[in-house]
């Protein structure tokens, strides 16, 4: 912006060009207005002469009589949009106060949301940590409890020991390998 501004000022053919086009432009702008208030002048004064016309009995006494009811009438209308707009005002606040309230809301949500996640990530790794450690226990002890069993196996008449014995009558149990 500062470069078209800077090159505008340095080049005077260009200045005048700009100048002109922004004349052109005021110029269209004020002439489309100026039709425009004449064509609400021309209805103003076609509706004013029809009901002036048609109506003889309503007709206002004096022309300051109807400049003072257009004057209360407008001053009502006045106050009635300032009120209309003070209330929208303040229903606009309101928006802008529960929008930033939500927003406060769901950032504090979704902070909870990641605490928890960490804090059930965190519970899942100690849990695993937990069965690991375990794991490894028992089978240090059942490691244990074998080698002080492994000693001399009493052999029956079939040939199994006492443990493989009682995994024939009891078919649910299974043998226990470390």
């Amino acid at each position: 912006m500062e470069e078209i501004v800077s090159t505008v000022a340095e080049n005077r053919i260009l200045a005048v060009i700009v100048v002109l086009a922004l004349l052109l432009i005021v110029f269209y702008v004020v002439k489309s207005a100026v039709k425009i208030g004449l064509v609400i002048l021309i209805v103003v004064i076609a509706v004013g002469g029809y009901l002036y016309f048609k109506n003889p009995e309503n007709r206002f006494a004096n022309v300051t009589d109807a400049m003072n009811k257009a004057k209360t009438a407008t001053s009502e209308v006045v106050g009635k949009g300032k009120s209309v707009y003070n209330e929208s005002r303040k229903l606009m606040q309101k928006g802008t106060d529960t929008y930033k309230k939500g927003k406060e809301k769901m950032d504090s949500g979704r902070q909870s949301l990641e605490r928890g996640v960490k804090t059930g990530k965190e519970m899942v790794r100690k849990g695993k940590e937990w069965i690991t450690d375990l794991f490894l226990f028992l089978k240090e002890k059942f490691d244990s409890e074998s080698k002080s069993q492994r000693k001399v196996k009493s052999v029956s008449k079939t040939g199994l020991d006492d443990s493989e014995k009682v995994n024939l009558h009891c078919p649910h149990r299974t043998r226990q390998y470390a």
